[in-house]
């Protein structure tokens, strides 16, 4: 195998799954491979780099910029909401030199690169064909959220223009892309989001801390998503799982954890005081590590009103839960077999939820049997498969 020097670029690196799926990327290409790898990653947010440690010491790491008055709203945004005032001075007088910089950065890296992987599709604009460098995006979301009119998509076709391959992380996404832009079949190109099943397996081993020993001494189910309700609809949860405990269906269940944090947080500490769910709804925030909890549920629940792919649904199978999950675009149906390795439910059905989570409860051992009898297809997810599908694009 021939030995290419391949940058990865990220625009942040927070605590999502994007990130997530880079890290697995970019440790087994650096471990098990030839290629030598540089992460660059644009801005750099500092103490929210939480997943910065895991990065394989034989990777390069660079920020490209590191000024904290450039990164301000980028930092501030991650937690709170938005304000207009600060996004309007940040986009007129700090972005121009932003840009400038990530412009002459990025142009430099590339020329000393062979191959340059723009990991979350948002560095098109100081990217050249004149480099005679191969270029490739990976999509994370749904594109039928993001192609909302004729206009958008031609805008979208036309910046797709500098990548010579588009990577879509699963078929959903890949049939929507080629429903929506058949003018790009030839770029589009489907490689699913791996999982590293032994680094996953020796984070759910690590210990917890002292404060949070106490709340895996509970039988709980788990939830693990960003506490935002235009996408992830938490809400359908928290009520759902009040609906079990009001008509007495959750069994041995005791509690509901959320794990994550976000900007609609009061909203949802707000809903949990009128249902009166205190004592058994916990959003307990942010957890770099959220594998010992995922190990300890009794399930994982999951809703979202849309997806780019739904990691930690994948997260939860490899570790041999059940999963209860909305069916929404894209990921969760895939991931879960079309309901043969967990549980769909319609999205935003409060009812639904409920009931799929109670018929867990009560027949715990043949939900269970439904992800043993699953190993083929989860196996389908691991960085071996997607590492040598990337290798193709080279």
């Amino acid at each position: 195998m021939e030995s290419r020097k391949l940058l990865f670029l990220l625009n942040n690196f927070l605590d999502g799954g994007t990130e997530t799926v880079a890290i697995t990327y970019i440790n087994n290409i650096a471990r098990c491979t030839p290629h030598h790898v540089t992460l660059a990653i644009a801005l750099n947010t500092n103490e929210q780099e939480v997943f910065l440690d895991r990065i394989d010491s034989r990777v390069r790491v660079v920020h490209l910029v590191n000024n904290k008055v450039l990164t301000f709203r980028r930092r501030r945004n991650h937690y709170k909401k938005k304000s207009f005032l600060i996004d309007t001075l940040d986009e007129v007088f700090l972005n121009p030199v932003r840009r400038f910089l990530l412009s002459q950065r990025i142009g430099n890296l590339a020329v000393e690169h062979d191959v340059v992987i723009d990991f979350d599709c948002r560095h098109g604009a100081f990217l050249k064909k004149s480099w005679g460098k191969r270029v490739i995006a990976f999509f994370h979301f749904s594109l039928d959220r993001h192609l909302a009119s004729e206009r958008r998509r031609k805008r979208f076709v036309s910046k797709m223009s500098v990548y010579d391959k588009l990577v879509l992380v699963c078929n959903g996404m890949y049939d929507e892309a080629l429903k929506m832009c058949p003018e790009m079949a030839d770029k589009l190109v489907r490689i699913y989001n791996p999982v590293d099943l032994d680094a996953l397996l020796a984070k759910a081993g690590e210990p917890v801390g002292e404060a949070l020993l106490p709340l895996l001494d509970k039988k709980f189910v788990l939830a693990v998503e960003r506490l935002e309700e235009n996408q992830k609809d938490v809400s359908t949860l928290i009520r759902a799982f009040c609906r079990l405990k009001q008509e007495k269906r959750n069994g041995a269940v005791e509690a509901l954890y959320i794990i994550g944090e976000g900007a609609s947080r009061s909203q949802l500490e707000a809903l949990i005081a009128e249902l009166g769910a205190q004592p058994f709804v916990k959003l307990l925030g942010f957890i770099a590590n959220p594998q010992p909890f995922i190990s300890k549920a009794s399930f994982l629940v999951h809703s979202a009103k849309y997806e780019g792919f739904g990691l930690v649904l994948l997260e939860a199978l490899m570790q041999r839960k059940v999963v209860v999950a909305s069916d929404c675009p894209v990921g969760p149906r895939e991931i879960l077999n079309g309901g043969k390795a967990g549980f769909l439910v319609p999205v935003g059905d409060v009812a639904a939820m409920a009931d799929a989570m109670a018929w867990v409860i009560a027949h715990q051992a043949e939900a269970e049997k439904r992800v043993s009898d699953s190993k083929e297809h989860i196996a389908s997810f691991l960085p071996e498969a997607s590492i040598s599908a990337l290798e193709q694009l080279f």
